[in-house]
C-alpha cells in the first residue's frame, strides 16, 4: 500500500487557493489556524508556533514562533508579553490549559514590513521582505474595526 493512498495527483492549480503574497503594512482581520510546541533545528530551544490566515486567505498565512521557554531571561519576558497579548485579544483572561484552544480564535493584526538581510547555507548574502507583527499589534476583533493601511510599527 501507498503511503499516498487516496491523495489526488493534480497538476492544474484550482482557483481559489489562497495567496503567495504577504499582507501588506496596515491593520487586517486574523483567524489562528494552527498552534503548536515547536522545537527549533538551529537552537533546540522549544517555541510555541501559530499561524495566522490573514482576511480571510486572500493573503499568505503568517506564522509567528513566541520563545516562552528561551534561556534567555529578558527574550523569555518579551515574548511571554507578546503571547499574553495575543491571549488576551482572542478573548483570553489567562492562558488555556492546551494550545488548540488557540485554534479557530479570530483577532486583528497590526502588521508590518521590514528587509531582512541573512546568509544561506552556502554562505550567499540573501535579502527578503518579511511581515512582523507590531508589539501592539494584537487587538481584539470585536473592538477593533481595521485600519487603512500604511500603519507604522509602534517602535
Amino acid at each position: 500500500m501507498s503511503d499516498f493512498e487516496g491523495v489526488d495527483f493534480i497538476t492544474d492549480m484550482p482557483e481559489g487557493t489562497g495567496s503567495i503574497d504577504p499582507a501588506p503594512e496596515g491593520t487586517h482581520g486574523a483567524k489562528i489556524i494552527e498552534v503548536e510546541k515547536y522545537q527549533s533545528p538551529n537552537s533546540g530551544n522549544w517555541t510555541c508556533k501559530v499561524v495566522f490566515q490573514i482576511d480571510g486567505g486572500k493573503y499568505k498565512d503568517h506564522s509567528e514562533w513566541y520563545n516562552l521557554w528561551h534561556p534567555n531571561p529578558d527574550t523569555k519576558k518579551l515574548s511571554n508579553a507578546l503571547f499574553t497579548q495575543l491571549n488576551l485579544a482572542t478573548g483570553f483572561k489567562q492562558y488555556p490549559t492546551e494550545f488548540v484552544s488557540l485554534v479557530g480564535r479570530d483577532l486583528q493584526l497590526k502588521m508590518y514590513q521590514i528587509e531582512d538581510t541573512w546568509t544561506d547555507k552556502d554562505g550567499n548574502p540573501r535579502t527578503s521582505m518579511k511581515t512582523k507583527i507590531s508589539r501592539d499589534g494584537y487587538v481584539s476583533s470585536s473592538i477593533a474595526p481595521p485600519s487603512p493601511s500604511g500603519d507604522k510599527p509602534a517602535f
